[in-house]
Parts: C-alpha cells; structure tokens; sequence
C-alpha cells in the first residue's frame, strides 16, 4: 500500500486525488461510447494504433511489408453504434494484427471504488467522538452526557468474550 506524503490517515489531499482519478475515467469512459477515436504511428516495420471506441481502449501492432511507406494519423469521430460497449477484455490475432482490447469499465469501477473507500475514512467517526454530533469527547468522564447535544454516551463494546 502506498503511504500517503502527509503522514495522516485519511487525510483530503489524498482522497482529492482519489476523486480526480476516478472523474477522469469516469470521463474517459463516456468519451469512449460517445466517439471514435483511432490514432497511428509507424516506427519501422511495425504500425503502432490506438484505439478508444465501445467503452474499450484497444491497443495494437501491425507488421508492415518492406515497400509500406506508412502513415501517422489521427482521427476522432462521433460513434456509429453510441453507448454501445464492450465488457469483457480481448486479445485479437488477425494475421499481421495484434490488438489488446480492455473496458474501460474496469478502470472507472476500480478507482471510484478506491474514491469511495477514501472518502469513507475521511467521514469515519472517531472513538472519541460523540456519535450523534460528532463532538470532541476528550477529556469528559466514561458516562458523561455530550456538552454540544446532550445525547447519551454510548457504552463501547467490550473486546472480551
């Protein structure tokens, strides 16, 4: 697990970026069924492609004949098929095509997960805290009623069996 660079537990620098990361695969997967988008670079003898249709990234190589002058290209167009998605990975291997394919489902699932997770230990009540308004009971005795909104103290659960 990685630690977090403020030495806090929750702390909201992190769970911003927990949110950021899970808005920009959340976008990315909206992108992804809305358009079409293909871009081509050729290195060599090899045609490299990305792909960004059906809710999927397809990532691929194309070997080229010697005499290929090749082609880089980009090219972004609306969806035939919108909302159209694909939900489980692939690998194709068509002749001279190579293509991983992954859903972008998984990504978008996995980080807002990870968001929720996050935004779950920031909003944590505390042992110490009243578990009505979330006062500071540090320092009042066992039974004490809270100060802020007189609710009860409530008895912790005993570990023994």
């Amino acid at each position: 697990m990685i630690a977090c660079a403020f030495r806090r537990r929750g702390c909201r620098p992190c769970l911003v970026v927990r949110f950021v990361s899970a808005g920009f695969c959340a976008a990315l997967l909206l992108f992804a069924l809305l358009f079409f988008a293909e871009a081509k670079v050729t290195t060599g003898a090899s045609q490299w492609r990305a792909l960004l249709h059906d809710g999927e990234i397809v990532l691929g190589r194309r070997r080229l004949p010697a005499n290929d002058p090749g082609e880089t290209s980009g090219l972004v167009e609306i969806a035939n098929n919108p909302f159209e998605m694909t939900i489980l990975p692939g690998v194709s291997w068509r002749g001279p095509l190579v293509e991983v394919a992954l859903p972008l489902w998984i990504p978008a699932a996995l980080t807002a997960c990870w968001a929720l997770i996050g935004w779950r230990r920031v909003h944590r009540r505390k042992a110490h805290e009243c578990a009505s308004c979330g006062y500071d009971r540090t320092g009042l005795r066992a039974g004490a009623t809270c100060p802020e909104c007189g609710a009860a103290a409530v008895r912790a659960r005993s570990s023994a069996s």
